[in-house]
């Protein structure tokens, strides 16, 4: 499958064994025996799981004939049907460039202010990319009806709908669903995915489920 840009020139291609994402500064290649789980919101973000990590790639520029070959895409990265978000994602590219931003600050000098504010934006640029390492991510298994928590591809903890103690709820101010367990940090779960095109569908069970609202409507 290929997917061209603007320019009628190849932009995203699937081939039997991976996934290429080309760009102005060359390529990104996936490998698809890494890729665990996949979906593109309505911005034309891609998010794909991919071993330990969930790497982010826009998507905006393609040829509007092949938008339609989005779905196909998306759906055939999913095959296993994992709905996944991460809780928090930091570009680490962009935290390195303001690191060395603030280094080169150090070496040109300044006044004191300078060199404090340097140092302050070296630590703080360091602490988000040591952060970015360590990413929580909800993984909704559709097949197998689990809920599961990773960090770095250790499973934290796994949830089974009816049978473990958590909450799923949905935020109508912020069109979104909020997963939180115990005493851990809530998860924050968007609903503005095209693709897969069950996502939203598979969310909503997911809450009807976890709140037994199907049980409650029949006693009423």
């Amino acid at each position: 499958m290929i997917i061209n840009n603007h320019f009628d020139k190849k932009y995203i291609e699937l081939t039997e064994d991976k996934i290429i994402f080309y760009r102005f500064f060359g390529k990104r290649t996936l490998e698809l025996k890494k890729i665990r789980a996949a979906y593109m919101d309505d911005n034309y973000i891609i998010r794909i799981l991919y071993g330990k990590m969930v790497r982010q790639y826009e998507i905006a520029n393609i040829k509007e004939g092949d938008k339609n070959l989005l779905r196909e895409l998306i759906e055939t990265l999913n095959k296993d049907e994992k709905l996944v978000f991460s809780s928090q994602y930091y570009p680490r590219w962009i935290w390195v460039a303001y690191m060395i931003f603030g280094i080169s600050n150090l070496i040109d000098g300044g006044s004191i202010h300078d060199y404090v504010f340097s140092t302050f934006f070296i630590i703080s640029s360091v602490t988000m990319i040591i952060i970015g390492k360590y990413q929580k991510i909800f993984i909704y298994d559709c097949i197998n009806n689990s809920i599961i928590l990773e960090r770095n591809s250790k499973k934290v903890k796994e949830y089974f709908p009816n049978e473990s103690k958590y909450k799923f709820e949905y935020n109508t101010s912020g069109d979104r669903y909020v997963f939180k367990a115990n005493k851990s940090k809530a998860v924050m779960i968007p609903t503005n995915i095209i693709y897969p095109a069950y996502y939203r569908q598979k969310l909503s069970k997911l809450y009807n489920i976890s709140n037994n609202v199907e049980a409650k409507t029949q006693k009423s």
